[in-house]
């Protein structure tokens, strides 16, 4: 496109622009003239509707009450007049219109006075009302106890009239259990004081003493008629035990109870198992009991030790659960018990407890040892059965802070709350070997040549072509080597070739033993074990770990009784193995 021609589309689209612009703003101005005689022709018509309304309020109610007012104002200044003339009558005539000076005001503006009644009454209704719910809001609402016919006190819930009747009734029912031995028929006359029950009145108090059990108890027992006195009752766990004659006497031999399981520690505290409450107020008389009395009461057992007999199969986790106690706790009453428990044997499963029990927490220091670690490293130039102990481990030692929980002397939890090592125990340092005895060896298959079956041990004890005097006094050739050394027992034995497990089990004379088929006729025994490594039935490589080095059997000391069977007979093995 020229530029000529592109100055013309240009001024096309300005020309277009601004005619759009024009029209748009004419428009605009048209509509906002028109709204704005629409909107002054409504607020016309609204003031209009407004004032009529104003007006009619005014000549309805405000020029009316105007007339009357100033139609009152008028009278009061017709006064003076009206009470001169009768004066001049009379004096009793101007006391008379003085006197009615009311009931003339009302007759003169009768409509006024309606209305000032009209609006004055409900206004009065709602302000007495008011006063009224405020005045009973605002008062206390308790209730009010009679018994006998006599007032005793005041309450704020029907629940502390019971408890009183109940704590009453405690310290009436061991007036009868002291008196005539216990409940009974003839107790009746014990309790003649219930003949009344205590009648409950709610009321509206201010400024009122509420009262607790104990006290309402102390009243109901004052109107009993019984000789009562003021003393310090024991409770325990809300049962009531007996009095002594104060507080300070009963918390004594409280005290008494407690020391019995301390030992003076510092940092020890001793509390009672169960709710143990003093409570001083009035008691009869006969429920005192002496100090040497009551503690026989609470000292009293309340259950004899029970024991149980061990079962074959029991153990001592599943004793616990039978019993629903934990391990610790059963441990806890037979500290002599380890492990090991057999059958026949009586454990404690219930220890007797007396009837008020005592909890000490006690902060305990004590030293224990700190296990060692075993470290191990490994040495490749050493086949995989080596084991060496390069360094020995020794156990440390630590300082423990514990807080320990008794019940009756006997431990019951322990909590650590703190330890300080005093001596670090000594890590212990195995070398064991990490070269495979023949690499290329696979279970099951034999090499056709055998190794030496105790690696580190070269010592033989005994040969196959001596003599072997057996323990049920026969003699027999031996037929094997016996391998032993400094330290054998537990040592690994391996499979001197790959084969078949045939028999691996115990023998009364080879004792634990293990029997390897190589194939071809070929067979190896291992004898005298301690612990077998394998199963009759497994397959098993060269060098293989088959079982430990034991004294089991027809055995005078720890060794390994090696054979080498061809085709059922035994033959001196030292001609298929070297050392």
């Amino acid at each position: 496109m020229k530029k000529a021609d592109m100055r013309t589309y240009s001024q096309e689209w300005q020309d277009r622009l601004y005619e759009w612009a024009y029209l748009t703003g004419a428009r605009v101005h048209r509509d906002g003239r028109w709204l704005a005689s629409r909107a002054r022709r409504l607020a016309a018509k609204l003031w209009m509707v407004i004032s009529r309304a104003l007006l009619w309020l005014f000549n309805r109610y405000v020029q009316p009450v105007w007339k009357e007012c100033r139609h009152i104002v008028g009278g009061f200044r017709k006064v003076p007049a009206h009470l001169h003339a009768g004066f001049e009558k009379g004096v009793f005539c101007g006391i008379g219109r003085f006197l009615a000076l009311p009931f003339t005001a009302i007759r003169r503006h009768k409509r006024a006075a309606a209305t000032v009644c009209n609006i004055a009454l409900p206004i009065t209704a709602l302000v007495l009302f008011g006063f009224t719910v405020s005045y009973w809001h605002d008062c206390n609402y308790v209730i009010s106890v009679k018994y006998e016919e006599e007032s005793i006190g005041y309450i704020d819930k029907a629940d502390v009239i019971h408890e009183a009747i109940q704590l009453a009734t405690d310290r009436m029912d061991v007036v009868a259990e002291n008196v005539q031995g216990g409940k009974d028929e003839d107790s009746s006359e014990a309790m003649t004081w219930v003949s009344s029950v205590p009648y409950m009145e709610l009321v509206a108090q201010n400024d009122i003493v509420l009262m607790n059990a104990n006290t309402i108890c102390d009243r109901i027992l004052q109107q009993s008629g019984s000789e009562i006195a003021e003393l310090s009752g024991l409770y325990v766990n809300g049962k009531f035990e007996g009095t002594l004659a104060s507080r300070e006497q009963l918390n004594a031999l409280l005290e008494t109870l407690k020391e019995g399981y301390t030992d003076g520690s510092v940092d020890e505290r001793a509390e009672f198992v169960q709710d143990v409450e003093v409570m001083d107020g009035l008691f009869p008389v006969e429920t005192v009991i002496s100090p040497v009395d009551l503690k026989k009461r609470l000292t009293a057992k309340s259950m004899v030790d029970k024991y149980y007999v061990i079962q074959a199969g029991d153990t001592l986790s599943g004793i616990a659960r039978r019993h629903d106690m934990t391990l610790s706790e059963l441990r806890a009453l037979n500290p002599d018990v380890k492990e090991n428990i057999y059958v026949g044997d009586k454990l404690l499963v219930n220890r007797a407890q007396p009837y008020l029990q005592v909890q000490v927490v006690r902060t305990e220091v004590y030293e224990e040892a700190v296990p060692y670690a075993t470290k191990t490293v490994k040495d490749p130039t050493k086949y995989s059965y080596y084991e060496k102990v390069k360094t020995s481990g020794k156990n440390g030692v630590r300082k423990v802070t514990a807080e320990v929980v008794y019940i009756d002397g006997v431990e019951q939890s322990r909590k650590v709350i703190g330890t300080t090592v005093v001596k670090a125990p000594t890590d212990r340092v195995l070398v064991v070997g990490s070269k495979e005895i023949n690499p290329n060896a696979t279970k099951g298959e034999a090499t056709g040549e055998f190794i030496w079956p105790l690696p580190g041990f070269k010592t033989i004890t005994s040969y196959a072509n001596e003599v072997d005097e057996g323990l049920r006094g026969h003699s027999r050739p031996h037929g094997a080597i016996d391998i032993a050394g400094r330290g054998v027992h537990g040592a690994t034995i391996v499979a001197s070739d790959g084969g078949r497990v045939i028999e691996a089990g115990k023998h009364w004379s080879y004792g634990y033993y293990v029997l390897i088929d190589h194939g071809g006729g070929m067979r190896t025994r291992y004898a005298h074990c301690s612990k077998l490594l394998v199963s009759k039935g497994d397959k098993v490589k060269q060098g293989q770990a088959i079982a430990k080095v034991g004294n089991t059997g027809e055995s005078y000391g720890s060794h390994l009784h090696f054979e080498v069977i061809v085709n059922g007979t035994r033959k001196d093995p030292l001609k298929y193995v070297s050392r």
